[in-house]
């Protein structure tokens, strides 16, 4: 409420408007009408377990982006390998028999032929 500086406090003429007010019932988050309907104890036991559950899931899947990753490092020290015994058209062949493949990481460890058989680049 606002008075005017000149109004007095006292006066008889200061009119009080109000209005009717209604009110909502509290709106519970997700968290609260799970404890409500299931108790504390069947919640955190329930999101325990799911914790657990998703630390395990994230291990395996580390562990498989690990074995993946090795594979990976295995495979292209064999493409060395076979880049730098057999060399030139007989890797292509021999890529190209295995792999069925028309090119592969030949092509990339062509730059690496010379360092393998111990030859200066520059």
């Amino acid at each position: 409420m606002e008075l005017i500086e000149e109004a007095n406090a006292s006066s008889e003429n200061i009119q009080l408007e109000a209005s009717a007010r209604h009110s909502c019932p509290q709106l519970l988050s997700a968290f609260e009408q799970d404890v409500a309907a299931n108790g504390i104890l069947a919640v955190m036991t329930k999101r325990t377990s799911d914790n657990q559950i998703a630390e395990v899931e994230g291990k395996f899947s580390a562990f498989g982006d690990t074995l993946a990753g090795l594979w990976g490092a295995a495979v292209d020290a064999g493409n060395l390998v076979a880049t730098g015994v057999l060399g030139g058209d007989d890797v292509k062949s021999f890529y190209k028999f295995v792999w069925r493949m028309e090119k592969s990481n030949y092509w990339r460890n062509r730059k690496s032929t010379p360092c393998i058989r111990g030859k200066k680049l520059w």
